[in-house]
């Protein structure tokens, strides 16, 4: 799950930024949908994992920060390489994204892949006033026969609690600092373009610490 993982922090990000600079009332969305093949009803093949957020998208300052591939403007120990766990998985990556500048939105589209890292980019202005925000598509994916049978057959209750076990920490913090903003996670599965189930992590799933202490930890420094 590393690459739905790094996706979704991802979108966690964007959101983040697109509230530091619009303001916090407009809470963030996250939806991850995983489409499905199969002939039999009790078969998946995993074909294609999209993940859709309301975050600030790709701007030209993120689109230029992503062109580096082990950029570190975001901070020390954020160096760009977490796309590479995308790549890792899937050979195919297409992103459609809406950003607003100079009171326009834009539309700026693109794939990147192992064969050619950037392709077929364009940045124009969109024809309707959509809001800002990312759809990241990830396809042609590289599994060994062990991987291939746990993706196909994940249940979809079985992946919201994996999500919400991993971004647990990351928001219950966000509900500290702005309650009014915490992200909604939805997870939805389709097979044959139709949808077979779907589950949310809501801001009121998130619970709080159940106790407070102080712990000692032992620091070392190299002389």
């Amino acid at each position: 799950l590393a690459p739905l993982y790094e996706a979704i922090t991802n979108a966690l990000e964007a959101i983040n930024q697109r509230q530091k600079k619009y303001g916090f009332g407009d809470p963030g969305t996250i939806k991850v949908c995983l489409y499905f093949t199969g002939l039999f009803d009790d078969s998946k093949d995993l074909e294609r994992i999209e993940i859709i957020d309301n975050g600030i998208g790709f701007d030209d300052e993120n689109y230029a920060r992503f062109e580096i591939l082990f950029d570190a403007s975001k901070g020390y120990n954020n160096r760009g390489s977490g796309r590479i766990q995308l790549l890792h998985r899937a050979e195919r990556v297409e992103i459609s994204s809406y950003y607003k500048a100079n009171d326009n939105v834009f539309k700026r589209h693109f794939f990147f892949g192992r064969r050619g890292y950037i392709t077929q980019a364009s940045n124009v202005v969109s024809a309707s006033p959509e809001k800002t925000g990312s759809t990241v598509t990830m396809s042609q994916f590289s599994y060994t026969k062990r991987e291939k049978k746990y993706v196909d057959e994940l249940d979809l209750h079985e992946l919201r609690n994996a999500i919400k076990s991993h971004y647990l920490l990351r928001l219950h913090l966000d509900k500290q600092r702005h309650p009014e903003s915490v992200p909604t996670i939805a997870v939805e599965f389709f097979k044959r373009g139709k949808s077979i189930g779907a589950a949310t992590i809501r801001p009121a799933d998130i619970p709080s610490p159940v106790a407070h202490g102080d712990i000692k930890v032992p620091y070392v420094k190299i002389k």
